[in-house]
């Protein structure tokens, strides 16, 4: 960097140091919904609990999953489904009547 160029970026650091709120803007919540809200929106499960759920095994669970055949969640080091998604794996798999 030239040493012009230095008393430039200089000058506009310090100038870009703010005093205060800028403009009239009211304060929003940072989330419209409150936490049991959202726990009730996405009820996750772990494996076993999907597995009890679909009444398949732990193991057949895990094939679905691997298979990328029910979205999950990886929470952290675990895999985690949404309720929602795996009603709607069933919804998918049945079959209708004939007739």
């Amino acid at each position: 960097m030239t040493k012009g160029a230095w008393r430039r970026f200089e000058g506009n650091r310090a100038n870009a140091k703010l005093g205060g709120p800028v403009g009239s803007a009211e304060v929003a919540p940072p989330f419209d919904k409150q936490p049991n809200d959202l726990q009730s929106d996405i009820a996750l499960l772990s494996i076993p609990e999907a597995a009890e759920l679909l009444t398949i095994s732990v193991s057949s669970v895990r094939r679905l999953q691997q298979e990328r055949r029910i979205p999950f969640f990886r929470v952290g080091g675990s895999i985690r489904f949404a309720k929602v998604d795996l009603m709607s794996y069933l919804a998918r798999r049945r079959v209708g009547a004939l007739g």
